[in-house]
């Protein structure tokens, strides 16, 4: 037997107190599957958790900075969020009974585990300004035995027009690994400190979209209570689109024209992404959408830049109330991380959902991945998932998730280098 407790109670309609003592989340809905299979980088998985869920928009940022899933098996924790008039404000403190890390480089990341409990703080204030725009103000804090993460800093929202929209955020981070982290896994030693930089620009109006940001991350700069699983990295993007009105009645309802544009380079200057994304758009009648990409990329990892031309597929429609189909691809160049190496890949997702009445609804989702090298095919994945819900009265419902994933190596044993 290990019982817990948890507690919510509101002072007023818009000001909550959540806090809970040896929480279960056993009820939680199982993550949607992703692939991870020859992967730089660290995936995202949606916060589902009631706990933390609880005034989460408060929290959200520009940068990452807060991604309460790193908070892994906590004892207790305590959380006040609310709104009063142009004040919007958050505070989370939780007792983590183990510490995840993820470490992050330039060129990858990685998860580690330190086997102790670590205290994790998190302080949001958010101050309204007119009817759109917002200042905000944010620190975490999260300490263990002989390991401590702090970051600081200040971020804002700005409706200049109509249209167009700026935004920034500024943080600083203080940290501190014991031995057992920086030996090894290409960390920085012992305490060091260093700042982000995140800037946006955004211009919307019935006829154009226009973008661009610009993000600065000292290599030194670690935000372990958020997800940054990049670092050492100053990006620009650019974008615009353009938008066609049809008619009504007519074959389509809606054509978007797409030009995208990135640049990447290390702190010390070096060139590490380069890309350029062109895609063409149309949505039609039945709730349809038909999108075809274009993108050519290059891409610095390890010791060699990879050239990549690859095509994207994105579908979907939905004739009727009770039925749904997507349909995903994509076909071209890729990267083995693994062997270091070109490669070939091939993607297709299909998913089809049905909804009977307001009671039933049933989704079943597949992903298929091949990457190809010169000695022929590397791998196969195929990942499946069954989704059926059934509401019996307005109260209770039956929700069963099946996931299955079947993975043939044909050539070589295949690691996950990103960790546990």
């Amino acid at each position: 037997t290990e019982p817990g407790i948890s507690v919510r109670w509101g002072f007023t309609p818009s000001i909550q107190i959540n806090s809970a003592l040896n929480p279960d989340f056993s009820q939680v809905e199982a993550d949607v599957a992703q692939l991870e299979i020859n992967t730089r980088f660290a995936l995202y998985y949606t916060e589902k958790r009631p706990f933390f869920l609880e005034g989460a928009d408060i929290f959200k940022t520009q940068l990452n900075a807060v991604y309460t899933r790193t908070i892994t098996d906590p004892s207790w924790g305590i959380k006040l969020s609310g709104k009063e008039k142009s004040h919007a404000f958050g505070v989370l403190v939780s007792q983590d009974m183990i510490t995840n890390l993820l470490l992050p480089t330039n060129q990858l990341s990685q998860l580690f585990t330190l086997d102790q409990s670590a205290v994790s703080s998190i302080l949001r204030h958010r101050i309204d300004i007119g009817r759109q725009s917002t200042i905000g103000f944010l620190g975490t804090i999260r300490h263990g035995h002989s390991y401590s993460n702090s970051v600081l800093g200040c971020d804002g929202q700005f409706q200049l027009t109509a249209s167009d929209s700026i935004g920034f955020q500024f943080l600083l981070s203080q940290t501190s690994y014991p031995k057992e982290i920086y030996e090894g896994n290409n960390q920085p030693d012992e305490s060091f400190n260093s700042g982000a930089l995140s800037m946006t620009y955004h211009h919307e109006s019935r006829n154009w979209k226009l973008w661009t940001s610009y993000e600065n991350l000292g290599r030194g700069f670690r935000a372990d209570l958020g997800f940054i699983p990049r670092v050492d990295l100053r990006s620009t993007n650019v974008g615009i689109q353009r938008v066609l009105w049809g008619d009504s009645g007519g074959w389509y309802r809606k054509l978007l024209f797409t030009a995208e544009g990135s640049y990447s380079k290390n702190q010390e200057g070096k060139l590490t992404d380069r890309s350029i994304f062109l895609s063409a758009a149309v949505n039609g009648p039945l709730q349809s959408l038909l999108s075809l990409s274009l993108a050519a990329r290059t891409e610095f990892f390890r010791v060699n830049y990879f050239d990549q031309f690859y095509f994207q597929l994105d579908s979907s429609i939905r004739p009727n109330r009770s039925f749904a189909f997507s349909l995903a691809g994509k076909i071209g160049d890729g990267i083995d991380y693994i062997g270091i190496r070109s490669a070939k890949i091939l993607k297709i997702a299909p998913n089809v959902g049905f909804f009977i009445g307001r009671s039933f609804q049933a989704s079943l989702e597949h992903s298929l991945e091949r990457l190809y090298g010169k000695g022929g095919c590397l791998y196969v994945a195929n990942l499946s998932q069954i989704r059926l819900v059934n509401h019996l009265t307005a109260r209770l419902f039956i929700r069963t998730i099946v996931q299955y994933l079947d993975l043939d190596l044909t050539v070589r044993p295949f690691f996950n280098f990103l960790g546990p």
